[in-house]
């Protein structure tokens, strides 16, 4: 996972509560010491556990595929066949 994803996890953990602000720095200092993801990290019984990590990066996608579609052109009416 890129640092940029990371981020934005854990951002976005953040602004929902799901983590404090020193449980968030606790998991960036642990993800530099184990050199692993943030993400990785708070998959841990001590942050969010798989459960609510996994809740959480699927709310995440759902919210980024909707934000996606919702950026894309708009196609007018197909015209009717000849």
């Amino acid at each position: 996972m890129n640092p940029d994803r990371d981020a934005y996890i854990l951002d976005a953990a953040l602004q929902r509560g799901l983590l404090t602000p020193t449980q968030a720095r606790l998991a960036r200092t642990e993800a530099d010491r184990v050199q692993a993801s943030i993400s990785q990290v708070i998959r841990g019984p001590l942050f969010l556990g798989p459960e609510r990590a996994a809740a959480l990066e699927a709310e995440l996608s759902e919210t980024e595929s909707s934000e996606t579609i919702a950026g894309l052109p708009q196609r007018g009416p197909r015209p009717p066949p000849p």
